[in-house]
């Protein structure tokens, strides 16, 4: 098969994996833009509520596409979709955490480069977030298949 083949196309970005990988992807890059322009409007000296804005809304677009385009998990009440949403934050809130403490233990605490385990801690977070990210809209899928 060769990748200008539509039935590959569509094989491909109905792979859940892939799409998580996408997702993350466009997910940094909301991070990214809505940080630069939080810095720019708020103020460089403001790196702390820069911050927190911008992980706020990358969760909320991760949250939203996750929820549609890679765990393909539609419909239900109100109340589950507020459940879902405080499930995916309070994990993503955890991996953040998680991260942080991989940090100092391996940064501060034993003198690694930074940058060797921000890419090592990254992996894991990832792969941390997709099983999360999984169980926590499987609980839809399976509850709606009833």
């Amino acid at each position: 098969m060769k990748l200008s083949d539509i039935n590959y196309r569509r094989h491909i970005l109905e792979n859940e994996k892939v799409m998580y990988l996408i997702v993350g992807v466009l997910t940094t890059l909301v991070n990214y833009i809505l940080y630069f322009i939080c810095r720019t409007s708020l103020g460089a000296d403001m790196v702390m509520l820069n911050t927190a804005i911008s992980w706020f809304g990358a969760v909320l677009f991760a949250f939203v596409t996750n929820r549609r385009f890679v765990f393909r998990s539609h419909g239900g009440s109100l109340y589950d979709l507020l459940r879902q949403a405080i499930q995916f934050y309070a994990s993503r809130g955890a991996s953040g955490i998680l991260e942080l403490a991989i940090m100092y233990v391996f940064v501060e605490l034993a003198g690694l480069s930074d940058v060797v385990v921000k890419i090592a801690a990254s992996f894991i977070i990832v792969v941390l977030n997709y099983f999360l990210s999984k169980a926590i809209f499987r609980k839809r899928r399976e509850s709606s298949i009833r």
